[in-house]
């Protein structure tokens, strides 16, 4: 594995993994796994070692290998904030006549907002508003929850499935039909 510290990197960068998927840093922390790259193909999230790894007994897939930099923004595309909202960026200043506010457009029932060069829409806080990833529109998830006295829950893509004896065990308590988009919460909104 390349020699790479992921305790350098920043929200929005992007890293590429062993199996040549790119992902972006989504969340970044200071204990002894400092970072969180936003969802993959598979829609999952993953929590790095500095080293890029994220076991310390194997490698995988999932193992970053190569920090390729920040997301370089451009007037008339859409990106994600961190609480999931669409963003839309009208301008960016590459001349350096809007000090520190270089990126300017506009946030899903939010209205007008600028960031800086990085994303960060409060100067170096992570905010609720901090461009995070380009947009991509959320698949939809659908299928049943078996819900169990002991707070197990496994899905299934059909109520057959779920209902089946060898899925419905004397524990389960409920079985909900899931019909949402990827990012909502069972009520359909939006991670806010």
């Amino acid at each position: 594995m390349n020699a790479i510290n992921l305790r350098t990197v920043n929200v929005g960068d992007k890293l590429r993994r062993r199996d040549g998927e790119i992902v972006l840093v989504y969340e970044t922390d200071t204990t002894h796994m400092p970072v969180r790259t936003g969802r993959d193909k598979s829609g999952l999230t993953w929590w790095h070692y500095p080293d890029g790894r994220i076991s310390e007994i194997c490698d995988s897939k999932q193992d970053i290998v190569e920090v390729l930099g920040a997301i370089k923004f451009q007037a008339g595309k859409l990106y994600r904030t961190r609480s999931g909202r669409k963003a839309f960026v009208a301008a960016v200043d590459h001349f350096g006549e809007m000090k520190g506010r270089q990126v300017a457009g506009f946030v899903e029932n939010c209205g007008a907002i600028t960031w800086t060069l990085d994303g960060r829409h409060v100067g170096g806080k992570e905010s609720f508003g901090d461009l995070v990833a380009e947009w991509a529109e959320p698949r939809r998830v659908s299928g049943f929850l078996n819900v169990d006295a002991n707070g197990i829950v496994r899905r299934f893509d059909t109520r057959a499935e779920a209902d089946h004896p060898l899925a419905r065990n004397s524990n389960r308590i409920a079985c909900i039909q899931l019909d949402v988009l990827e990012g909502q919460g069972l009520e359909g909104e939006a991670g806010r």
